[in-house]
């Protein structure tokens, strides 16, 4: 907890600015990951629900 409280007024008291780069890529890779991932669980959660019904008929 000390040491926490230590390295956050340290990083506070900084004289200099402190600027993040994100690049635009990975943002667009991981939202293609997120699509990807969700259309396969679509197709199959279709495939098992079509054996489902297809067993009771």
């Amino acid at each position: 907890m000390i040491r926490a409280l230590g390295v956050t007024l340290m990083v506070a008291g900084s004289p200099t600015v402190m600027m993040a780069y994100t690049d635009p890529g990975t943002g667009m890779l991981v939202w293609q990951s997120v699509m990807a991932v969700s259309i396969g669980f679509l197709f199959t959660t279709r495939r098992i629900l079509a054996r489902v019904f297809k067993r009771n008929q």
